[in-house]
């Protein structure tokens, strides 16, 4: 099961709800939201607050890396064929797209209103 301050997700059942917390795997400070590669190998956890995108082993439940994307990252998805790994922010409301064959990172202003 993977739980952040906002969601939870039991990754057996896939539902979505009340939980029994297990070990906490290290992250980093404030995870706000989980996306799913679609082999359910990979968790991405945004870390509001930061520039980073934690990368979890789902298996192992250990943290093994980190993307850095624009300031204050909220939500993440990971497109249906594994390719992008999308994030949106708070700071900007901006949208990163990373490639996940490279790991580069490109990032699309959000419109502005005046």
């Amino acid at each position: 099961m993977l739980v952040t301050r906002l969601d939870s997700l039991d990754l057996v059942s896939g539902r979505i709800g009340d939980f029994v917390a297990g070990p906490l795997i290290p992250v980093g400070p404030t995870p706000v939201d989980v996306a799913i590669s679609p082999d359910s190998r990979t968790a991405f956890v945004p870390l509001v607050g930061t520039t980073h995108v934690a990368i979890v082993d789902v298996r192992s439940a250990t943290k093994t890396g980190q993307l850095t994307v624009a300031d204050s990252p909220l939500r993440a998805l990971v497109t249906p064929d594994a390719t992008h790994l999308y994030i949106t922010t708070t700071a900007t409301s901006d949208t990163s797209s990373t490639s996940m064959a490279t790991e580069s990172s490109t990032t699309r202003r959000a419109a502005s209103c005046t």
